[in-house]
């Protein structure tokens, strides 16, 4: 495409079995594939979006032919042999195109597979998300410290602050959430399996609060490598390399129930098959890095590849229009040499610095059924930013490398996490190498990515952790992230003159289901406003104003002398700068967010 830039190259492979009737050509045919590429380009005059290039091969097989629908008919549009391709003219704008693979016998037509392309740029701008990785698991109430999602005074706490967490990612022009669905470890498996309509209930409920705050997902099938292998007492091999396992087995359900829940939501940015596990392959892990018992399950990046490529395709065949990434983190330092030598083998590992080349073909091997092409960057050792000859902790310069690694497989590219390490974002609230990977991001213009982690209250519901970004804990960063999200050609966040949006405000502790502590009691609120200025945090015993904070964490302890939770009344009170006052209450087994949206 002579002077166009090329703004995203999409590339989709379907893997899929053949079942026909035709028993004879049944037996000839193991497997068929077709692969499709779709560069998008700015509209021109004559309005045309684009071209398509496809190219198919199909096993055993003499000829197959390819079909065009525009919703007038199927049209010819290129025939071969067992390998043949073709470049379409135009991609038209606003039409959808249907191209149809069949394989031929001399005389018949049997339809192998078909690819949908509409005439309009799949991807928006560029734009950057966030990480609420516990979304779900709070609304569930198996969260922070609590495994009973029947504990009803946790969960409508734990709900109601996420509910605040992706009220509040909107407000500061977030586009899309990365999180874990399948929960982190057994209790939420539990769930699923015992009590399979609440689990499901409150997974719509989480759905349909993203959908009222015009976000997107990237659901993570599964987060934590061990949560399945470990229900089952199997190994993380069984998992990986047996696809007749009980833990994949339930995995592949666990997709299949979800994917048919909300693929036609619009809803699902893409899908994410796990967290990390690229992190465990080709190395010995002496022990369960959970339950500290010896960890007899290993596996190769081969094997991982394999077992990315099977799920890929699976979910491509609940949503042909689904795109779909790993989840990985950044390769190790020496990936690429422990693929050749794994640490299990009889030579022992090979620790050897992958060079950039090297680094590059590991990755092509590793997401080679992918998409989008994952990666997770932060400025710690081992296997951090630092590599290539790059010695600054704060340089973001190895996304150079990353970005034109996905260019060359023809792949998007997707930072799943980024953030500052020793000191963290609370240590250190200007996170340098936070701004550098934001600025690097816009110069590159990479697709997607999300920095690590916005109201991560992990153990307690009135514990941050020193990591996450929250409004009125890390303000500068949360305005270079707003920034950044304009740079790359969104809308700027504007709040409207005069402001009447309430803040929101949850009242985090005590829960109300068991007695105060002695002498005194913690009580801790949670609170943010869309203008990004809390002006103050005004708590009441009793109707009596007890305590005021300017800053967070918004807290005191109260004296309980002589008090009793079941008759005595916490509120709090938050005011925004324009004035506006939204309301939390303690009441045993009832939270509400006082905001309408």
């Amino acid at each position: 495409i002579e002077n166009m830039k090329i703004k995203q190259l999409v590339s989709l492979l379907f893997f899929m079995t053949f079942c026909t009737l035709n028993t004879e050509i049944d037996a000839q045919i193991d497997s068929t594939w077709l692969r499709a590429e779709m560069y998008t380009v700015p509209i021109s005059a004559e309005n045309n979006l684009g071209t398509a290039n496809l190219s198919w091969q199909v096993i055993g097989s003499e000829s197959c032919v390819v079909t065009v629908d525009k919703g007038t008919g199927e049209t010819d549009f290129a025939q071969g042999g067992a390998t043949c391709s073709a470049v379409a003219e135009f991609i038209e704008k606003g039409v959808i195109h249907f191209f149809r693979l069949y394989k031929t016998d001399g005389t018949n037509r049997i339809l192998v597979d078909s690819i949908r392309i509409s005439g309009t740029d799949p991807l928006t701008n560029s734009s950057i998300g966030m990480n609420v990785f516990p979304l779900f698991i709070q609304y569930l109430g198996i969260s922070q410290d609590n495994n009973d999602y029947t504990n009803e005074a946790h969960r409508r706490i734990s709900k109601a602050m996420a509910k605040k967490s992706i009220i509040s990612a909107a407000e500061i022009g977030t586009k899309y959430l990365r999180f874990m669905v399948s929960g982190f470890y057994s209790p939420t498996l539990n769930v699923l399996q015992n009590d399979p309509d609440f689990f499901w209930n409150t997974m719509n409920e989480l759905m349909a609060e993203i959908k009222a705050n015009s976000m997107k997902i990237i659901p993570s099938f599964g987060w934590n490598l061990f949560q399945f292998p470990d229900y089952f007492d199997e190994t993380t091999t069984d998992f990986i390399a047996d696809s007749n396992s009980k833990s994949y087995l339930m995995f592949k359900q666990f997709i299949t129930d979800f994917v048919t829940k909300y693929r036609d939501e619009n809803i699902v940015l893409f899908y994410e098959i796990g967290n990390e596990y690229n992190l465990y392959a080709d190395l010995k892990i002496q022990n369960h890095p959970f339950t500290g018992k010896e960890n007899l399950g290993r596996f190769t990046t081969v094997q991982l590849s394999g077992f990315q490529k099977r799920t890929a395709n699976y979910i491509r065949s609940l949503d042909p229009e689904g795109m779909v990434t790993s989840g990985n983190g950044i390769p190790r330092y020496s990936s690429y040499h422990l693929m050749q030598q794994p640490q299990f083998s009889p030579e022992g590992p090979d620790f050897t610095h992958d060079s950039v080349s090297e680094f590059k073909e590991y990755l092509n091997i590793l997401e080679e059924g992918m998409d989008i092409i994952s990666v997770h960057l932060y400025n710690h050792e081992p296997d951090g930013n630092q590599r290539f000859g790059i010695n600054d902790k704060n340089s973001a310069d190895v996304l150079n490398y990353m970005k034109s690694a996905a260019d060359e497989m023809g792949k998007l590219l997707f930072i799943g996490e980024f953030g500052d390490y020793e000191p963290m974002i609370q240590q250190n609230k200007t996170v340098p190498f936070t701004q550098n990977v934001l600025n690097k991001i816009v110069e590159l213009d990479i697709p997607f990515s999300a920095p690590w982690v916005w109201d991560f209250y992990q153990f307690k519901t009135y514990e941050f952790t020193p990591f996450q970004i929250e409004q009125g804990f890390t303000d500068l960063i949360i305005e270079k992230y707003k920034q950044a999200n304009v740079d790359l050609g969104n809308e700027p966040v504007i709040v409207a003159n005069p402001d009447t949006v309430k803040p929101l405000v949850v009242l985090t502790y005590p829960k109300g289901d068991t007695c105060f502590t002695s002498p005194t009691q913690l009580v801790h609120a949670v609170a943010s406003d869309n203008s990004g200025k809390i002006a103050k945090v005004e708590f009441y015993v009793n109707g009596k104003l007890v305590h005021s904070d300017t800053e967070p964490p918004y807290q005191f302890k109260l004296n309980t002398d002589g008090l009793k939770i079941e008759n005595t009344d916490i509120s709090t009170a938050a005011y925004d700068l324009s004035g506006n006052i939204a309301n939390s209450k303690l009441k045993k087994y009832l939270y509400k967010i006082d905001r309408k949206h």
